[in-house]
């Protein structure tokens, strides 16, 4: 059975992409500019590897005919529509159509793929769906989030009065839950606190050296809060 039209197929497109299983499968023709211009996954995707020539003139790699689609294995027409309704969107800058499901995905397929911006677009309307704070963190890492959405939670988490409680534990794992104790007792030293239960940071210690401590336990290089 042919492939059916995705919603985005689009006269003019250059890069023909094909999603879903092989009893229905959806063909969608975009633009690739917007791939090769905001995503290094897909330049090196679509482009091949880099050369000292000037490859705006030459076709793509693959993907480049309805006959030879890029296929997107894992990836459903439905999902994958969601994501291009952000790069097609008609009404710039609203999106007030699309719920928090929809910018979960979105975000999804921005981070696997690396779209910087969009990601930071998706946290941006996420941020109005309540999540806890370890819940968060999980989210960002099953989603193989950039390290500046992590830190910044890590950070918050290390900082708190509270100690991690044994839900958090078990939601975090076990390398993040030691790596974030670490961070505890570097920033608190031997201070110790007569309720079992709490343990605030020590008067005077500044923010950005509570960022330092927390970046170099966790790997994280200050940078990508950039």
């Amino acid at each position: 059975m042919p492939p059916q039209q995705g919603r985005y197929y689009i006269r003019g497109g250059d890069l023909f992409q094909l999603t879903g299983e092989q009893v229905e499968q959806f063909l969608f023709r975009i633009h690739s500019y917007f791939f090769l211009r905001d995503s290094s996954f897909w330049k090196t995707e679509l482009d091949g590897p880099t050369t000292s020539g000037n490859r705006d003139e030459e076709p793509l790699q693959i993907g480049n005919s309805a006959a030879t689609p890029y296929i997107l294995n894992d990836e459903n027409a439905a999902d994958f529509t969601r994501f291009l309704s952000v790069i097609y969107n008609r009404k710039y800058g609203d999106f007030s159509r699309a719920d928090p499901g929809d910018w979960v995905v979105i975000f999804r397929l921005a981070a696997k793929w690396d779209f910087l911006e969009i990601q930071a677009l998706a946290v941006e309307h996420l941020q109005i769906h309540e999540m806890e704070l370890v819940e968060q963190i999980q989210f960002y890492r099953d989603n193989q989030a950039d390290g500046r959405y992590l830190l910044p939670l890590y950070v918050e988490l290390a900082s708190r009065d509270e100690m991690l409680g044994l839900d958090e534990a078990r939601i975090l794992g076990t390398e993040t839950f030691v790596l974030i104790q670490q961070a505890r007792e570097r920033l608190r030293g031997q201070a110790s606190s007569s309720d079992p239960m709490q343990n605030p940071l020590p008067p005077g210690i500044q923010r950005a050296d509570i960022m330092t401590i927390v970046s170099e336990t966790f790997d994280i290089p200050l940078a990508s809060l950039l």
